[in-house]
């Protein structure tokens, strides 16, 4: 009878720690997923910061140029003004053909 209760006992410590065993299983499996997901999510994230670093990096440079053709185009016409004695290029051209036929 005491050897009956031993045996009794071991087998409900065995399937207790089985129990155990299959939920910490279980447990490790979702926070493995999550992790997974979590990784996926900052692999997306630093993704989408490299894709608007360059955008960025092209706005950037699209500014620069549109800025620089502005200060030429703005150089150009102070030079053709000055050259023409402060006379603008539209007055010249529209003065000219009045000479023309005049």
């Amino acid at each position: 009878i005491h050897t009956q209760g031993l045996v009794e006992e071991f087998k409900d410590k065995y399937e207790d720690e089985i129990n155990r065993r299959t939920e910490l299983e279980n447990d490790f499996v979702l926070l493995k997923k999550e992790v997974d997901d979590a990784y996926l999510q900052r692999v997306d994230l630093e993704s989408k910061v490299e894709g608007l670093g360059d955008e960025i990096d092209f706005l950037k440079q699209l500014y620069d140029e549109v800025r620089a053709s502005h200060a030429n185009h703005i150089y150009t016409s102070n030079w053709e003004r000055a050259r023409n004695g402060g006379k603008s290029r539209e007055l010249q051209w529209g003065s000219e053909p009045q000479h023309r036929h005049g």
